[in-house]
């Protein structure tokens, strides 16, 4: 996994040929993602000068591209778009990259947004929405999920939630996987069904 991810960061090529150093902004998630595989070093190498967090305030950086990789969830778009408000946060170079799916209603937020689509890139889907605590191990970072499984609550947008991370997986991996499971199982075979389709 590590391999991958790293080598997505190196295929972040339109950024790198962007002259000069460039900030990286990530949200929550998208800091877990990339911390559990890459370092600060392998970041600096990509002409990176600054990590910021994008859920807080920050310094304009008007001379300077804004690489962004992030979740894509309403909080996290709606931010984005929030930073090329009146006054833009960062240069005339926008980087966009999000680790999964961008569905099609925050995708016309972005399109809303004149100041950030003139500054635009590039928006890549890189689907890498989990994390790589080992070589041959991976956590979707799903605290929430369990007691909405067994108490049978809103257990529908998890089932989602796992089955488009799972996806990212797979596609990870380049594998088209057979799926098995109990029979009798509900929520098995709900899982299936949405991973499958």
């Amino acid at each position: 996994f590590d391999c991958y991810l790293f080598s997505n960061l190196h295929q972040l090529g339109s950024a790198d040929k962007y002259p000069g150093w460039k900030v990286l902004i990530v949200d929550e998630h998208s800091m877990r993602v990339i911390s559990a595989t890459v370092g600060m070093y392998d970041i600096m190498e990509r002409k990176v000068t600054v990590v910021e967090a994008l859920e807080k305030k920050r310094a304009p950086f008007t001379d300077m591209g804004a690489i962004y990789i992030l979740e894509p969830t309403r909080a996290s778009v709606e931010l984005l778009v929030q930073d090329f408000g009146r006054k833009p946060l960062y240069g005339k170079a926008v980087f966009l990259y999000f680790l999964g799916r961008l569905p099609d209603d925050l995708f016309g937020l972005i399109k809303n947004c004149a100041e950030l689509v003139k500054r635009l890139k590039s928006l890549t889907e890189i689907n890498i929405d989990f994390l790589a605590k080992e070589e041959r191990a991976f956590s979707f970072d799903m605290r929430e999920t369990f007691a909405p499984f067994y108490l049978r609550n809103d257990n529908a947008r998890v089932e989602l939630a796992i089955a488009q991370k799972l996806v990212t997986v797979c596609g990870t991996l380049n594998e088209y996987p057979h799926i098995r499971y109990k029979n009798d199982s509900a929520i098995c075979s709900s899982l299936a069904n949405l991973f499958k389709y």
